[in-house]
């Protein structure tokens, strides 16, 4: 009895003269075309992708599996216990071939070691081993496209796929090994994020399958997209809340504690202080600005938040078909919020409020503009990708009904085939297969990609009911996004168990305690100072410098950390990330990032990656263009306060980019602490000088 040895064969990198098409790389056979998207780190908001090599059939891996089982019938001897295992390892192909010449060639290259390895065999037994029939030989080459197809995100290095058989068992065996690695690739495509397109199908998108086999790979497979890490939502507990410092035992909860005691201690003296100078405490210049005109504020104000119901309307005719988002929803859209926001100032300045209400309600108007602007183009994106998921599931069912008329039509001369014969088959195919876009078995290869593409947009659809979109246009979802504390809309969020009442009313409390303190500030340290003609503007600078800081902090205080978070447990929201460590912050654009998260996720989504998506800006570009918006919103909101068109808001707030731009150099990268005193030392300059520069002009 001979022994035989393990059999590995190795195929050389193919050279051909016809390098134009195509590139057929190692990395292709898991990825079937699609290059796995890099990862972005935190300093990178926005990165190119692109699709590299269209999709071809990984036949000749399928074939080489094939192969090493045919010629293990020929080399073992009658040795019932020896266990072969062929290792079958890609070739990295470096020269660019055309797709149809490459098959071809790795079609001849395979029948070469064929005949050359059954020339060099020993005497064969047929007893040997268990044939391999012609429909394992279909079965593998089905499972091997279909695992290469569904595995985009596989490593680029070269793959080897072991393929262990027994004389007693072969055919058992190869089963097994191929429902491993097929769940295998199945798992990892499940954790990895296909691309999909963003544009909608027109009319002239075609339904046969000839004219999808012309598109499928263009417009799926190689298309190019920008990315941009998005703001996503996620269980966050808010950082200086009484209740998380304690359950975390975080190290400084001792000093929250102090500081509130300090600012205890400091509305008792400022209460006294007040009283003794005035005589009474809530009845001078800033209690009259409050009550000026309050009933009808409250009124306008219901009336704002009612007129928002515009967006609601808007989206429902969408969803019924009655309208197109693209591009007459586009135009009814923005037609829409521009009208909402000049009726909210025009109402606003024919009113003359004080500028507390002045601010309160201009401040509200624009919340309640970014919020149903964040409505609209969210939904109506959704309802141009019904649209294209409609547009594939009809193409996917006209490509598997022409696949099951083949199927049946071939059914009975497959039994009769054997492996040879499924090599002359594929050369054929590749010798008929339209060149443009299309590849041998097109068909097959588009309806996998077409299936993965199909549950993608599946998945996008998906509201929080489990239905797919638009069952979330309702009344109760429309109202349930309008008291949650985010600008951003989206089909789920995360959710609390429950609402406590007993931590609404902490934060219920905690709002008027600090609101009491912000009004005793304004009322005993900085009315005084800005309405006094014979104080000059240095002094005056000098003076504001503690109670605008003061106040900045309590203004943060109340609107993100009692405000959001109260609202935020009504809805039961759960990711209570309004803010991060801003006060560690050591330059003005992290800052920007991390005091207002709810603005700046709107700006990253709705401006920042709007504006690179439609107007294909550079980052640097967008970012400008981020910048200068904010800045405008800015201004206006002063120009409506304070009555007068000064600039002064704008020029401090543009000023900034050369501050950004000395903040990122090396001597003040490598002294943190340093960039934190000036980042503070700005804090501290930047309010009072506003507060001088619009009530000494």
């Amino acid at each position: 009895m001979v022994e035989a040895k393990p059999t590995q064969l190795h195929f050389e990198p193919l050279e051909h003269p016809k390098s134009a098409s195509k590139i057929i790389d190692s990395d292709m056979y898991s990825n079937m075309g699609r290059r796995p998207a890099r990862p972005l780190d935190d300093s990178e908001e926005e990165g190119g992708s692109s699709l590299g090599a269209q999709v071809v059939p990984d036949y000749d891996v399928a074939m080489d599996m094939m192969s090493s089982q045919k010629d293990q019938e020929s080399i073992f001897q009658e040795d019932t216990t020896t266990t072969t295992t062929t290792t079958i390892t890609t070739a990295r192909i470096h020269k660019r071939v055309s797709l149809k010449d490459g098959l071809e060639g790795l079609v001849a290259h395979h029948q070469d070691v064929h005949t050359r390895h059954q020339q060099q065999a020993l005497a064969p037994s047929d007893e040997s081993l268990s044939q391999i029939t012609t429909e394992k030989a279909s079965l593998l080459l089905e499972q091997g496209q279909n695992m290469a197809i569904r595995s985009p995100t596989e490593s680029k290095a070269k793959q080897s796929l072991s393929v262990s058989t027994s004389s007693t068992s072969a055919s058992a065996a190869l089963q097994k090994q191929l429902d491993h690695h097929h769940n295998t690739l199945s798992d990892s495509s499940n954790s990895s994020s296909v691309e999909s397109t963003e544009s909608s199908p027109g009319p002239d998108t075609p339904t046969s399958v000839d004219a999808y086999n012309t598109i499928s790979i263009t417009s799926i497979a190689t298309k190019k997209k920008r990315r941009v890490r998005l703001p996503t939502f996620e269980a966050r507990p808010s950082a200086l809340d009484p209740e998380t410092l304690s359950k975390t035992l975080n190290p400084f909860r001792g000093f929250h504690n102090l500081f509130w005691l300090i600012m205890g201690a400091y509305g008792i003296l400022t209460f006294d202080a007040e009283w003794t100078r005035v005589g009474k405490v809530f009845g001078g210049s800033l209690f009259s600005s409050f009550s000026q005109d309050a009933i009808m504020l409250a009124i306008s104000d219901f009336f704002l938040v009612s007129a928002t119901a515009i967006a609601f309307l808007l989206i429902k005719a969408i969803s019924k078909g009655w309208l197109r988002y693209r591009v007459a929803g586009m135009v009814v859209q923005h037609s829409v919020q521009a009208l909402f926001l000049l009726s909210a100032i025009i109402w606003t300045l024919w009113r003359q409020w004080p500028w507390v209400q002045s601010g309160f309600f201009t401040l509200h108007a624009i919340t309640m503009l970014m919020k149903i602007h964040s409505y609209i183009a969210f939904n109506g994106e959704l309802s141009e990708k019904l649209i294209q998921l409609k547009t594939y599931e009809a193409t996917y069912a006209e490509i598997k009904g022409s696949d099951a008329c083949t199927a049946d039509s071939n059914s009975s001369s497959r039994d009769t085939r054997d492996t040879s014969g499924l090599h002359h088959r594929l050369t054929s195919q590749t010798e008929t297969a339209p060149l443009q876009g299309s590849v041998p078995n097109a068909a097959a290869i588009d309806a996998s990609l077409l299936a993965s593409e199909i549950d993608e947009l599946k998945n996008d659809l998906r509201c929080e009911s489990g239905e797919l979109w638009p069952a979330n246009v309702t009344v109760a979802n429309f109202f349930d996004y309008l008291i949650i504390p985010t600008l951003i809309y989206e089909l789920q969020y995360p959710r609390t168990s429950r609402i406590r009442p007993k931590y609404v009313f902490e934060k219920v409390v905690a709002t008027f305690g600090t609101f009491t303190l912000l009004y005793l500030t304004t009322e005993h340290y900085i009315y005084p100072v800005v309405f006094d003609p014979t104080i000059s503007p240095l002094k005056a600078l000098k003076l504001l410098l503690i109670p605008f800081m003061m106040n900045y902090l309590l203004i943060f205080y109340i609107i993100f950390e009692c405000i959001c978070n109260a609202f935020a447990e009504l809805s039961r929201f759960a990711d209570r990330n309004f803010y991060d460590d801003w006060w560690n912050c050591t330059n003005l654009d992290e800052w920007a990032r991390k005091w207002n998260k709810p603005v700046h996720n709107f700006l990253l989504r709705h401006v920042y990656f709007s504006s690179i998506e439609s107007f294909h800006l550079s980052k640097a570009n967008a970012a400008m263009a981020t910048f200068f918006l904010s800045s405008c919103v800015h201004e206006l909101v002063m120009m409506i306060v304070t009555g007068k068109v000064r600039m002064y808001l704008f020029v401090l707030q543009m000023g900034q980019l050369p501050i950004i731009w000395l903040g990122h150099r090396q001597v003040i990268r490598e002294n943190p602490r340093l960039a934190n005193v000036l980042f503070w030392a700005g804090m501290f300059s930047g309010p009072p000088l506003l507060g001088v520069a619009y009530c000494y002009a």
